[in-house]
């Protein structure tokens, strides 16, 4: 019978090993999250604040605030709007706005290489902006 728990022990962690190359880049779990508030603290707090609800030091002389980021998904009908924040992160939604005070991260490394995501299809982020992503998500009011 010991052989036989030792078989099951090793088959077990062969499929959760599995199950975990299958994870894609887009989502790396809330247990990353604190990957992400690093991130956050680098690239976003200097203008949406410590805590995610805008009017952090860099913003005073942007002319527009900068939005909160801790509401984000109860202005979405209590859906975190990803896509959205993708395509104003790396960038693609300044073109919409030419007057946004918002950087092209597309160009400065957190987003480089992500394409324009399309509403029904997933796009595979780096690292660093999924879990930027994650921890946006999770300080949602």
């Amino acid at each position: 019978m010991k052989s036989h728990s030792i078989t099951k022990t090793a088959l077990k962690g062969v499929l959760l090993i599995g199950l975990a190359g299958c994870v894609g880049d887009h989502r790396v779990g809330f247990a990353q999250a604190g990957t992400g508030k690093s991130v956050y603290d680098r690239q976003c707090m200097q203008c949406h604040g410590t805590e995610g609800v805008g009017a952090g030091p860099a913003s005073l002389g942007l002319g527009v605030a900068p939005p909160g980021l801790r509401n984000l998904s109860r202005q979405n009908n209590g859906v975190f709007p990803r896509q959205d924040l993708v395509r104003i992160i790396a960038g693609y939604a300044g073109r919409d706005d030419p007057d946004a005070a918002m950087p092209e991260f597309g160009k400065h490394g957190l987003a480089y290489g992500v394409a324009e995501p399309e509403d029904d299809v997933p796009t595979t982020l780096p690292r660093k902006l999924a879990a930027l992503l994650e921890y946006l998500e999770s300080i949602q009011n």
